[in-house]
């Protein structure tokens, strides 16, 4: 979408949900942020209910076409099992899950999305599955409910790292595989909450293990493997910010769940703040153990590394009008990290 385009999507949607969006360097987005409590902030798992053995098979709406454009697109794509939302709480503020499949999440949530930005050029907005969708679902439920669709719960988590004394936030274009937006800058790590087996393990519904199982592959080009998910906590560059978390070199800081009204689909937001700074220098060495390899990831393996001292030193950094650039729960995810990293680095 054209800056003009996304700000006619974003208010058509503020006004049909009734809802304050996202406001930022006074341009306003489709996401609606719930902020953690100050209590919940030290513990991102905080941020994860209770989680039922159900599986949401109810779909109000369901694109076939959508979904198999995306599956003939020659991305990279498969029908894994999702954790999605069954409904969000703000007391203290936690999403509550079920089971999904992430086609289905393609075929419902991506599918919104979808259609919002083929009808939003057309100079009349006209949302026939949207519509639909609110037929069994009441407009104000949809921002706190996952009823009538696969609302695949995902994750963004901001890395903000010592370089020398410079704070840094690691940024990259999405490799052209990825099955949705692919070439748009986003966070890294960002994911889709999932089981990685197929009989779910505990550590699978803590949002921190599936921060730091991404950390992994995003960064350091771990492949997906079916070893026992405590086996990850042996890899050297988890084993290293494991010590650096221990020591207080590190922190793991929640920042909020952000719901995307484009697609109604909701997102652990958070940022990793690494004050060691020799961490930049350790995981860039070629001859490191563990160097890291963004190349499955990042868009020829690229990370845009970009100070987080102030908005202007972010966006002079990047791309132009960088929310178009973005998804924007990513873009989202950037800036409320970016503000938790400053109240980190500035803390007594």
């Amino acid at each position: 979408m054209t800056p003009q385009e996304y700000e006619q999507a974003t208010s058509y949607l503020a006004r049909f949900y009734g809802v304050r969006v996202f406001e930022r360097e006074g341009v306003r987005h489709p996401i609606v942020v719930y902020p953690p409590e100050d209590s919940q902030r030290a513990s991102v798992d905080s941020m994860i209910g209770t989680l039922s053995d159900s599986h949401a098979e109810h779909h109000a709406i369901y694109d076939y076409g959508y979904l198999h454009s995306v599956q003939n697109s020659g991305r990279s794509v498969y029908n894994g099992r999702t954790y999605v939302l069954h409904h969000l709480t703000t007391h203290p503020l936690q999403l509550h899950g079920q089971f999904g499949q992430y086609f289905d999440m393609l075929a419902t949530c991506a599918a919104l999305e979808n259609e919002m930005k083929a009808s939003i050029g057309t100079g009349l907005i006209r949302l026939p599955l949207r519509t639909q969708l609110h037929r069994s679902l009441h407009v104000p439920q949809a921002v706190w409910s996952g009823a009538g669709r696969s609302a695949a719960i995902g994750g963004a988590c901001l890395v903000v790292f010592n370089d020398q004394g410079v704070y840094r936030a690691i940024l990259a274009p999405r490799s052209a595989s990825n099955a949705t937006d692919p070439g748009f800058y986003h966070v890294m790590p960002a994911f889709i909450f999932q089981p990685t087996q197929a009989q779910p393990h505990p550590l699978d519904w803590r949002i921190s293990h599936h921060i730091f199982r991404e950390f992994l592959e995003e960064l350091f080009g771990l492949e997906e493997t079916d070893a026992p998910p405590e086996a990850l906590y042996q890899h050297p560059a988890l084993a290293d910010l494991q010590r650096m978390l221990a020591t207080g070199k590190a922190e793991l800081r929640a920042t909020g769940i952000a719901v995307n009204l484009l697609t109604l689909r909701p997102e652990v937001c958070a940022v990793l703040v690494i004050h060691d700074p020799g961490w930049w220098a350790r995981v860039t060495d070629p001859a490191s153990e563990y160097p890291i390899n963004a190349a499955s990831e990042a868009q020829g393996g690229h990370l845009s590394v970009v100070p987080v001292s102030s908005d202007t030193a972010i966006l002079e950094a990047l791309p132009r009008h960088l929310y178009v650039h973005m998804p924007p729960q990513g873009y989202t995810a950037l800036w409320l990290g970016a503000e938790e990293a400053r109240r980190r680095i500035a803390k007594p």
